[in-house]
């Protein structure tokens, strides 16, 4: 394989870095953390980038995912050692976005596609960090199985499992809301 100069390096990430941040975004469900994420994987990338064999531009994102992937698993176990209480500045953003004159006809909408965005990202969050991992690169990154099986180094039947069990998953947690949705109904609890 082809060892990178720096300057290649550099315009490849340059132009990666968008499709990295929404991979971010997709694990994580939360723009801080994901733009976290991609600088502790872009300082992974750039101190290892001199000695991985890169031989296209397609094996270096495969590569780049698989760092941050890697500091998402790593942040994800410390996480898990030593829990701590975060202040969600993207849930206080929105809630002063949420008051602020709006344009849109219908201010319901608003806030019924609010909720539904909430439920998504609670129901993305309970996934397992394996089922996740598969889900994101297939419904954000739209990878192929296969990209998906070479990217996470696991056959392509686990592939297919995982991604069978986190759209089951997904549409029993977000199950509630889509009834209520139906019904045109809001209860306490914003479903």
């Amino acid at each position: 394989g082809a060892r990178w100069s720096r300057r290649q390096f550099e315009k490849e990430a340059q132009a990666f870095l968008p499709d990295l941040y929404r991979y971010a975004f997709g694990l994580t469900q939360n723009r801080f953390d994901a733009e976290d994420l991609v600088q502790d994987a872009y300082i992974r990338a750039l101190e290892g980038y001199p000695t991985a064999k890169l031989p296209s531009s397609s094996a270096f994102r495969a590569w780049w995912r698989r760092i941050l992937l890697n500091c998402f698993r790593d942040r994800y176990r410390r996480r898990q050692r030593s829990p701590e209480v975060l202040f969600d500045a993207d849930d206080a953003y929105q809630n002063i976005v949420s008051l602020m004159p709006s344009r849109e006809p219908l201010p319901e909408t608003r806030v019924v596609d609010s909720r539904f965005s909430a439920a998504c990202s609670r129901a993305m969050e309970a996934l397992p960090e394996d089922v996740r991992a598969v889900v994101v690169l297939f419904l954000l990154e739209q990878l192929s199985y296969q990209e998906i099986a070479t990217h996470l180094q696991i056959p392509i039947g686990t592939v297919m499992s995982r991604l069978h069990r986190g759209r089951r998953m997904l549409r029993e947690d977000l199950k509630g809301f889509r009834e209520t949705r139906e019904r045109g109904e809001c209860d306490a609890t914003g479903m």
